[in-house]
């Protein structure tokens, strides 16, 4: 997916451009301010991604191999955020954050399931990636704090009914991850700040310093929460709701580093504003490894 909001599908071995997703002609030339940021999400045989601008758009279902569209859903205009596959119910759906809000899809048909009002307040972006996690939908936004939403089925009607909501962080720009039964984020208060909070009640269990930095990628692994700062630290914090302790803390930068980095068995993959990084950690614990490039 471009910067324009151009989805493109290449053979993986030898290269060759196989399709190309354009739908400039119907939603417009424009693309969302800050450029299109989605990742297309693979279900089976199907590509979906939400096309469009500010405006108006679809989520929009494309056949893998041709590139042929399945289904289109809604009018919605594109978010930054990354629509999600979830299993609620025994139903397979698409849960994706759009200009105005939650809403979600049968994954097969693209038949709107359920939805739920969440405009963006302040500047024109909603970009925080849903997060699912034991029946609940957990979505934050700027100055909005976050929402522990639970979906429900009654007698063939979709329902969403909101479990609890805290204000004390709030998402801006990075998604959050899960780890145990606890929500790791960064919320923009303080001018940046990690934080915990309990996934059943939504308590803020600690929150790190400020100025932190503008973005975190996340990525959750047994035991730690990986944690890539935009300013190049990669930070390992060990997963727990007691308090925030940093067992380990590497320099991987000294370019901007917004993409999220990726775990591999022999390390892990960082991009930053000019380069891919392999990093690998040696050593046999966690709290004493050494970085090596």
């Amino acid at each position: 997916m471009s910067i324009t909001g151009l989805l493109s599908a290449w053979d993986a071995d030898s290269g060759e451009l196989l399709w190309r997703g354009d739908y400039s002609s119907r939603f417009g030339k424009g693309h969302p301010y800050w450029g299109a940021a989605t990742s297309p999400l693979v279900d089976g045989n199907r590509v979906v991604v939400h096309f469009g601008t500010d405006d108006q758009g679809a989520l929009i279902a494309l056949d893998a191999e041709s590139g042929k569209e399945i289904w289109s859903h809604g009018k919605d205009g594109a978010s930054y955020a990354s629509p999600i596959l979830v299993e609620l119910q025994g139903r397979r759906q698409i849960v994706e954050l759009t200009m105005k809000g939650l809403a979600s899809v049968d994954s097969e048909s693209g038949r709107s399931l359920w939805e739920y009002p969440y405009p963006q307040i302040g500047t024109d972006q909603n970009m925080v990636t849903p997060v699912y996690h034991r029946g609940l939908v957990l979505q934050g936004g700027e100055n909005r704090g976050i929402r522990g939403l639970e979906p429900r089925l009654d007698g063939g009607v979709w329902t969403v009914h909101e479990r609890w909501h805290q204000e004390k962080v709030a998402l801006d720009m990075s998604a959050a991850v899960v780890n145990g039964d606890l929500l790791y984020g960064f919320s923009h208060f303080g001018l940046g700040r990690l934080f915990c909070l309990d996934t059943k009640t939504g308590e803020v269990l600690w929150q790190g310093p400020g100025r932190t930095g503008e973005n975190v990628a996340f990525l959750a692994i047994p035991g730690h929460v990986v944690a890539l700062v935009n300013d190049g630290e990669l930070k390992i914090m060990a997963a727990g709701g007691d308090r925030f302790d940093t067992v380990a803390s590497y320099r991987v930068s000294e370019s901007p580093t917004w993409a999220h980095p990726v775990l591999l068995e022999s390390g892990i993959l960082v991009k930053d504003g000019r380069t891919l990084t392999l990093w690998s950690l040696s050593g046999t614990t966690v709290r004493s490894p050494s970085p090596s490039r």
